[in-house]
């Protein structure tokens, strides 16, 4: 049987797919992809694909060999592991990412009078959109816990959001600030608490003044894990934190630094 194959566009493919399976990859593991990186081990790959064709004998044993220095040039130099376990899980990733984009490939050639490196190109960005917002809603999902504030003898549990980009500090003495929505906190109050402001800036440019108050106690679990903050400083809110209402309280990163303090509001 003879087989007509053009080299560059065989290299073409390979390169392709290779980036793309990257980047699936780089996504599921939640970790950012250097596209220097990435584009270099594929032009390696691709070349090491190319020799194999090019080859003048190709046995059962030919074929294994090229293909596991494929995959270590793909785990150790595109994903940039480097122990036997993280090689092990990255080539596992690899597989299931292959699998996957090619199934998909497979279903998608039923549109024929489309281009194949287009239809590739299709299949790519729809299942790197799918698992990008997978794995956000996951990590977000994760960073969720469970909240109990104190004050006045009273307590209240919400949900709240660990937020590494919260970087909200009272302007006195520059304690971390939690935001809560107020409709979440104000069974606590009372009215006589000792309110203060808290200029605060939104992501849109608009700036306010949040009431801050210093409440009791703060117990945050997440699992086994508890953790207590004696005199948080909670700023009060009057919109909704969440767009969907899973959670009604941001936390801050650097809460623990607040229980160094001993000078309260």
């Amino acid at each position: 049987m003879y087989y007509e194959v053009y080299l560059d566009f065989y290299f073409l493919e390979s390169f392709l797919t290779d980036v793309a399976l990257l980047i699936l990859v780089k996504t599921v593991m939640r970790e950012k992809w250097k596209a220097k990186r990435i584009a270099g081990t594929a032009v390696l790959e691709s070349m090491w694909s190319c020799i194999e064709l090019l080859l003048p004998f190709r046995g059962s044993f030919t074929a294994t060999f090229f293909w596991i220095v494929s995959v270590l040039l793909l785990v150790m130099g595109g994903l940039g592991k480097r122990t036997a376990k993280e090689v092990l899980y990255g080539a596992l990733l690899l597989g299931i990412s292959s699998f996957c984009f090619g199934g998909a490939l497979y279903v998608a050639e039923t549109f024929r009078y489309i281009p194949g490196i287009f239809v590739k190109m299709a299949v790519f960005l729809i299942l790197w959109m799918l698992l990008y917002l997978y794995t956000e809603t996951d990590q977000n999902r994760q960073r969720i816990c469970e909240v109990s504030l104190w004050q006045c003898g009273k307590n209240r549990k919400v949900k709240a959001l660990y937020d590494t980009g919260n970087r909200l500090r009272e302007p006195y003495k520059k304690r971390p600030v939690n935001i809560i929505e107020y409709e979440a906190a104000k069974e606590l109050l009372d009215g006589k608490e000792n309110v203060f402001l808290i200029p605060y800036r939104t992501v849109s440019g608009s700036g306010e003044m949040l009431r801050g108050i210093v409440f009791d106690r703060m117990i945050v679990s997440k699992g086994r894990k508890t953790e207590i903050y004696e005199h948080p400083v909670i700023a009060l809110t009057g919109e909704r934190v969440s767009s969907d209402g899973s959670y009604q309280m941001i936390l801050h990163p650097d809460n623990r630094k607040n229980q160094e303090e001993k000078d309260y509001v």
